[in-house]
């Protein structure tokens, strides 16, 4: 097998009936020679190679359109610049829906053409909706942890602005309303990499916040700002804009 070593082939044969299995030896060859054989010896009906080799380039042409199916899958529901991650789960949808239209044009399935890709697209988009977006997993976890944070400890752990000598229990940083009910919050950069975001790369997750526009950056992109506190300090912090919690990117 391609997946098992000599040593869990062997415990899978000593851990299932004899009769599950049927074996096959012969030299090493390649991938392609292989699933010939195979084709030829056990699901073609054919009595010598007059028949069975024209079988065997039957499979390889279905073989070829079957790869054609999931290039043109990938290629429709994947935008251009979504992760790689995306794009290795969405040829995993691309090979079952590959196989319902084959399965569809031997008469094994009664669909319409085009059905089983239009499924598989539709539960592509559903599984991409739950993840949350094209973007590396990495990125969205982090936003989810900003954003949860926030959410958590808005008026708990971050100190009114016009009122900063308010008892705050580990003062993560300072709210301030700007238009109307929208908050600005003003994190303090240990509380950032140590409360915020643990276990995340938080400067990697700050640099995106802002290239969203839901982070104040520098004039040059970096995203700590050096702003006078109500305290009169001076201190490099991140401030999170109200957008934050926009659905949409907010522009830059």
């Amino acid at each position: 097998s391609y997946d098992l070593n000599f040593q869990q082939l062997e415990a899978l044969l000593r851990g299932a009936p004899p009769d599950w299995f049927e074996i096959t030896i012969h030299q090493h060859m390649p991938m392609f020679h292989m699933e010939h054989c195979v084709f030829c010896a056990f699901l073609s009906s054919g009595t010598d190679y007059t028949i069975i080799y024209p079988a065997g380039q039957l499979a390889f042409l279905e073989f070829e359109r079957a790869r054609e199916f999931i290039d043109g899958f990938v290629a429709k529901v994947v935008p251009s610049e979504a992760d790689g991650q995306v794009r290795r789960v969405a040829r995993r949808f691309a090979v079952v829906a590959a196989a319902g239209e084959l399965a569809r044009d031997f008469g094994v399935v009664p669909w319409p053409e085009g059905e089983a890709m239009k499924a598989a697209a539709r539960l592509f988009d559903g599984w991409l909706a739950s993840r949350g977006g094209i973007e590396p997993a990495e990125i969205s976890a982090g936003l989810s942890a900003v954003r949860r944070f926030i959410e958590l400890n808005g008026t708990s752990r971050f100190a009114p602005w016009d009122e900063p000598a308010s008892v705050v229990y580990q003062r993560a940083g300072y709210w301030r309303k700007c238009d109307g009910d929208d908050v600005t919050y003003y994190v303090l950069p240990e509380a950032w990499r140590q409360e915020v975001l643990p276990g995340h790369d938080a400067g990697l997750i700050a640099r995106e916040l802002g290239r969203r526009g839901m982070l104040k950056t520098t004039a040059d992109g970096k995203p700590q700002t050096k702003q006078r506190l109500p305290d009169n300090t001076e201190r490099k912090v991140y401030v999170l804009l109200p957008t934050l919690f926009n659905d949409e990117e907010a522009a830059p």
